[in-house]
């Protein structure tokens, strides 16, 4: 129980989180309220570049639309897998199985054992935060919920879906972030303002998502060795 209590102030006060209310929003300090966004997107790499194009145009015109300080980030999240081997293990020692599916299910699993080093098993996730900076949370919230309905109706205009993270969805978030320890994921974004007041203005996008990417797959494959 006191490792729990531990976890759960470090968890505070790395990110300076006085409470988290229970439709998501987070109470930052003691004047900042932020919501954070989950906004999916089809397979940047396969897009061709001219629709390249027009999604990073749609998301300029979000950011440049929406009149609180905003900011994107991307995590870059391994495909967990184990669950599934574990399974293919109990197949594969099962006394009643044949050997024919023994077979059959021994080569699955040394197919997954192999993707699960490769690309293929990373999945990007893409998120975009809206801040506000009020000593009334009250006004904080109205401020917040008015540029939500912006928010919303810009990406349905753009044709991508988009949902707030709910209080589980954002502290699982903020956890997953904080057992990785990578400094290219939240932790760093919050320390250098990326949940604080003073981040992205209107009209600018503070997006290294690219190069974030490479360096935590690098990361990943350098774990693996």
């Amino acid at each position: 129980m006191q490792k729990k209590r531990e976890k759960q102030g470090d968890l505070k006060s790395l990110f300076d989180i006085t409470s988290i209310l229970e439709d998501g929003t987070i109470c930052i300090g003691e004047n900042t309220y932020t919501r954070i966004y989950y906004f999916s997107t089809h397979d940047f790499g396969l897009l061709s570049e001219p629709e390249q194009q027009l999604f990073e145009n749609d998301l300029i015109t979000i950011v440049r639309t929406i009149d609180t300080p905003v900011e994107l980030f991307t995590t870059v999240q391994r495909v967990e897998i184990a669950g599934y081997i574990d399974v293919l293990d109990s197949v594969i020692n099962n006394i009643e199985t044949s050997e024919s599916i023994k077979r059959y299910t021994k080569a699955l699993k040394d197919r997954l054992e192999f993707l699960r080093t490769s690309d293929e098993f990373f999945v990007r996730k893409n998120y975009i935060i809206l801040s506000v900076a009020e000593q009334r949370q009250d006004i904080a919230l109205d401020k917040l919920n008015l540029e939500e309905k912006k928010l919303f109706q810009l990406f349905k205009r753009a044709s991508i879906k988009v949902y707030q993270l709910d209080r589980i969805s954002a502290v699982q978030l903020l956890r997953s972030q904080l057992r990785r320890g990578s400094s290219l994921l939240l932790s760093k974004a919050v320390k250098s303002g990326a949940l604080a007041s003073i981040i992205t203005g209107r009209g600018i996008i503070a997006d290294e998502i690219e190069n974030k990417e490479q360096e935590l797959k690098q990361e990943y494959r350098a774990a693996q060795t």
